[in-house]
């Protein structure tokens, strides 16, 4: 109990310093990200122009900053062609068509979940993306999936467009070569990969299973439902790699990253948010029109607990002296 005790009290006094400096631990994490952002973009599309310069990059994740969400994701729009543009100028304005009307269908409607869809390009880059489907499925809404699904269709099709399309001018008798290879792209081998099939089934299913638990008011949901969508991914990408070929993914790599981020994710929920199991009650009540049951489980929050300091004398003398000193003291605080 004492070592539980003092894990809540360390997690407790981590949130006290987190909130007292949240003020400046925001911002940077925002800069951070919006630069690592522009960085793995930079380093997708291999532009090497003056945008893609680190004091540029800086410049403009520092800006980003200050933004609202809807206007990094207009930023972004803008960025991505801009740094394709030089490669395929053709593959960067179709590029841009297609955000444009993915923001007006989509991203408009849903900042915030919006801005997955490049934190899940990031993740795959670090072979992080599990990580990212855990974390959003316990803290996310149900419409964060769709972000989730966009992304990773991204990192999967983007590559083989720009291996189809190499360099590309815009003189006119390139264009007319690139619009005659449009007609003549197999869209259903470009869209129907065994990796991209499996990537969006597995996730689609962790996903679900992680939101559905829990939002159940079970004991311990939380944690059980990360447990079993680590349980799932294993068997979801195992099973995939027993009926799809050439999928790319190896079963011990999966196994590790599915135990380690869910260990991960058990670790981000614990300092989230830790409920008392033991001490819940389910509360009933009714008004003019309905019944309700209500199931309260009560948050546990420690802090440190302050020590008493007890004096041991060794006779009877010291002590009559400790008390005439802490009297005078009192006296003199009363005449202050």
């Amino acid at each position: 109990m004492e070592f539980i005790e003092s894990i809540l009290i360390l997690r407790q006094e981590i949130i006290k310093i987190y909130k007292k400096y949240e003020y400046i631990i925001m911002p940077l994490v925002k800069f951070i990200c919006l630069f690592i952002v522009l960085d793995r973009l930079r380093f997708l599309t291999n532009y090497s122009g003056f945008l893609g310069s680190v004091w540029m990059m800086l410049i403009t994740a520092f800006i980003g900053i200050f933004l609202p969400t809807k206007w990094i994701i207009l930023i972004g729009i803008i960025w991505l062609p801009i740094f394709m543009f030089s490669a395929n100028p053709i593959l960067a304005s179709i590029t841009f068509v297609a955000l444009v009307i993915l923001y007006l269908l989509y991203m408009r409607f849903f900042p915030k979940e919006s801005l997955l869809i490049p934190i899940i390009l990031i993740a795959f880059s670090f072979k992080m993306e599990l990580l990212v489907v855990f974390l959003v499925a316990m803290f996310g809404k149900f419409i964060c999936i769709a972000s989730i699904s966009i992304g990773t269709v991204l990192w999967y099709v983007i590559p083989q467009l720009s291996s189809l399309f190499q360099n590309t001018s815009l003189a006119k008798e390139e264009i007319l070569d690139f619009i005659i290879s449009l007609t003549r792209i197999r869209y259903e081998e470009l869209f129907i990969q065994p990796n991209l099939l499996a990537s969006l089934v597995v996730f689609f299913v962790v996903f679900s299973i992680i939101y559905i638990i829990r939002q159940q008011s079970l004991d311990y949901a939380p944690y059980i439902a990360i447990g079993v969508g680590s349980i799932m991914s294993i068997v979801g990408f195992g099973l995939a790699m027993l009926f799809l070929n050439n999928i790319g993914i190896k079963l011990k790599d999966i196994v590790v990253r599915s135990v380690l981020y869910g260990f991960i994710a058990l670790i981000v929920k614990f300092f989230s948010k830790v409920l008392d199991y033991q001490r819940a009650e389910i509360v009933h009540f009714e008004d003019e029109e309905n019944y309700y049951y209500v199931k309260v489980v009560p948050k546990i929050n420690l802090t440190a607990s302050h020590k008493k300091v007890k004096h041991v004398y060794n006779n009877k003398n010291e002590q009559l002296d400790s008390i005439k000193m802490m009297s005078q003291e009192s006296n003199e605080q009363a005449n202050l």
